[in-house]
């Protein structure tokens, strides 16, 4: 018949219950304090999630204290701690001075506040028998075994052994009697995270275009996001119906939160001409790239690779709109400084930016300017200028600069009820960096039921927003419709509403692609 445990590990002032009826389970936690002080003036260190790549917290508990009048048995020597995250468990391995002779070995693990370990999780035991439990009271299962002068505590899998940053560990052996006094301390000490490599593979586009029978790059990023340096790691490409030109990289040794920038040479296979028919176009693939290495979990990520069209001549440009970027560096006031051109009818170009509304044009508005198009030849006469558009843009002079080119590239204008599912972003900065300057992120994440969050919050999640949407700020959130083409209404969740123009930019493939391209929403381009 075994002796019942009596788990008397209260968590600061709750009533002693004893632990370990016959049937052996955990009731309550009570009698000692959940909390123990470490040697002053140590640094301690803070721990990372299973997210930076940790797999393990290990810690060696081996500055012990003594009560008057305990016996070896009674005695700490060395505890060993180890919560293993990929499991989800933890175990602990306590060596007495000598055979356990029946009193409760108590480890705690937790997070530091100041010099002091305060405790969220622990696991107890007498020979034959264990239990364990989180502070706020929820058990989890746990068995305990001696061999020689050491008693070893294993507990069952459970997820908050994983998520929880535990930071430290101490223990201590106490009287199996409910209210028991202390007879042995192992005093607190770091648990060391132990980690191994993290991968991830990020093309830069979502969507590469490839003329026919011409080579593309594909530019990607792959990195190790974890504190475990990573070695021989290597990067695969495949897909069907396309040429890779160096299908396998090895990228050798990646260092702990470290990125390096690879580029690929791909093409589109192109299908075989039946007799007597005309040629088909090669269809859009699927590129998936995948990263791997000793250790670490695979990781892969895909692009799509389209044939890009030869550029044609638009048959007019009535009711078009079109938009670019000036070439910027440290000097300039803005990473991104966009200009945009709305061919409003057949003879007037607005060529600032529109208030929420289609501009009208007339002499006496400063931002409309003439212009003249011939579709035969696609020669734009724009002013005083001249220039030649196709269906992939047009070159006009620098509004500011004399000397400078003003790339311009085409713009969908989204018709009425049309939904725009995008999650999207667009970095910047402004002010002069040679100087200084601010940066910052804004995000744009929309869904098919309308709704949608703007602004420096990124909810994370899409399509479908959730949980996410309600969550971000009222200023940040609510619901959109385009009421017209090319013009969007957004009604925010505090009661403002606001009228924007929106463009939708152009895939490789040469069609309007909110999702892959991007969209122009005011004077700020968001993109993928």
């Amino acid at each position: 018949m075994s002796v019942p445990l009596l788990l008397v590990l209260a968590w600061g002032g709750a009533p002693a219950v004893a632990v370990g009826e016959p049937s052996g389970s955990l009731t309550d936690l009570a009698g000692q304090e959940r909390s123990e002080r470490a040697a002053p003036g140590t640094a301690h260190l803070r721990a990372d999630s299973a997210e930076d790549g940790v797999v393990r917290r290990t810690a060696r508990l081996a500055d012990v204290q003594h009560a008057a009048g305990s016996t070896p048995s009674q005695q700490i020597a060395v505890v060993d701690v180890a919560v293993d995250l990929e499991a989800q468990t933890l175990g602990a391995a306590a060596t007495l001075n000598g055979v356990p002779d029946g009193s409760v070995v108590n480890v705690y693990v937790g997070t530091w506040d100041g010099s002091t370990c305060n405790a969220l999780f622990v696991a107890a035991g007498i020979p034959g028998e264990g239990a364990a439990q989180f502070v706020d009271g929820e058990a989890v299962p746990a068995t305990a075994t001696v061999q020689g002068n050491a008693l070893a505590i294993s507990t069952a899998a459970h997820p908050r052994l994983r998520t929880t940053l535990f930071e430290c560990a101490f223990a201590r052996v106490t009287v199996n009697a409910p209210g028991g006094a202390t007879l042995s301390t192992a005093l607190p000490d770091d648990l060391t995270d132990t980690y191994k490599p993290v991968l991830e593979v990020e093309p830069d586009d979502r969507m590469v275009g490839a003329k026919k029978g011409r080579w593309a790059r594909v530019s990607l990023e792959v990195r190790n996001t974890s504190r475990g340096p990573a070695s021989g790691v290597r990067l695969t490409a495949s897909g069907t119906g396309i040429e890779i030109r160096t299908s396998t990289i090895e990228v050798g040794a990646l260092d702990d939160r470290s990125t390096e920038y690879l580029d690929l040479d791909v093409r589109l296979e192109q299908p075989k001409r039946k007799k007597g028919k005309k040629p088909k176009s090669p269809k859009p693939r699927t590129l998936t790239l995948t990263l791997t290495a000793p250790g670490a979990a695979t990781a892969t990520a895909t692009t799509t690779v389209v044939l890009t069209p030869r550029p044609t001549t638009p048959k007019k440009l009535t009711g078009t709109y079109w938009w670019g970027w000036e070439d910027t560096n440290l000097q300039s006031s803005a990473g991104w400084i966009n200009h945009a051109i709305w061919f409003v009818d057949a003879k007037w170009a607005y060529t600032g930016w529109a208030d929420g509304k289609k501009p009208r044009c007339s002499a006496s508005v400063k931002e409309c300017l003439r212009y003249s198009y011939n579709p035969r030849t696609g020669m734009l006469k724009l002013g005083t200028q001249r220039a030649k558009v196709t269906s992939e843009g047009f070159s006009v002079k620098h509004p500011a600069y004399k000397d400078a080119k003003l790339r311009l590239e085409p713009l969908t204008l989204p018709k009425k009820g049309t939904k725009l599912a995008v999650d999207l972003y667009h970095q910047n900065w402004s002010g002069y960096c040679a100087i200084t300057c601010t940066s910052y992120t804004d995000y744009l994440t929309m869904d098919a039921s309308g709704k949608f969050v703007e602004g420096g919050f990124s909810v994370g999640s899409w399509p479908g927003l959730g949980q996410s949407w309600s969550s971000a700020p009222a200023d940040q959130r609510g619901t959109y419709k385009v009421v017209r083409t090319g013009i969007i209404e957004m009604s925010y969740a505090d009661g403002t509403r606001k009228r924007q123009v929106v463009g939708v930019q152009h895939d490789p493939s040469g069609k309007p692609n909110p999702a892959a391209a991007g969209v122009v929403l005011g004077d700020v381009n968001f993109y993928d």
